[in-house]
């Protein structure tokens, strides 16, 4: 008896934490949310992705918070190197257009410069979930993002302030928005820094 007590328990909070996603979701993926939920807290037969072997997908970059990026920029392309074991590469390719015909799973990201903000358009992302027992996306996601640099009273560089846009016509019932802040530690030549 004390066993099923604890279950609810745990049900209960894993539904009342997720109930502003829930409100977000389409009635399908509100469903899969659900089911999600429902083995983690009740079944322990958690699906996560690191039990399937799968990569971790391109909406997992939102996931934990990144706390450290590296940032790469050429004329053709910009590189961000992060992840919480620096395992996920995204690449936007400057003055490009899509043209993978499948979805891949960090998705085909294409971008240009309007002044000093760079500007994204990621489509053609592999539908699949965001982290440890979150919600899902579909093979629809796409997301549009833009990184400004965000400067101190004097002007000088101190970040990057990011804004996404997530558009999923079949997983959100509307367009979500994300920003962030990226605070500079230290240039790509710093000796202290790995």
């Amino acid at each position: 008896m004390k066993r099923n007590v604890m279950k609810v328990s745990i049900a209960a909070l894993a539904f009342c934490g997720s109930a502003t996603l829930m409100q977000v979701l389409t009635p399908e993926y509100r469903r899969r949310f659900a089911q999600v939920l429902y083995h983690v807290a009740v079944s322990n037969s958690a699906q996560w992705v690191s039990s399937t072997c799968y990569p971790e997908g391109m909406i997992r970059w939102w996931a934990q918070g990144i706390r450290d990026i590296q940032l790469t920029i050429t004329p053709y392309q910009v590189q961000l190197l992060s992840g919480t074991a620096l395992n996920i590469l995204r690449q936007v390719l400057i003055g490009q257009k899509h043209v993978q015909q499948i979805p891949q799973w960090y998705g085909e990201t294409v971008g240009f410069w309007d002044g000093e903000t760079l500007i994204t358009w990621t489509a053609n992302i592999q539908g699949w979930t965001l982290t440890h027992s979150m919600f899902e996306t579909s093979d629809k996601l796409e997301t549009v993002e833009t990184w400004k640099p965000a400067k101190d009273a004097s002007g000088n560089f101190v970040g990057l302030d990011h804004e996404t846009i997530f558009y999923d016509p079949l997983a959100f019932v509307a367009p979500l928005r994300a920003s962030y802040r990226f605070q500079r530690v230290g240039p790509g030549n710093d000796p202290t820094r790995r």
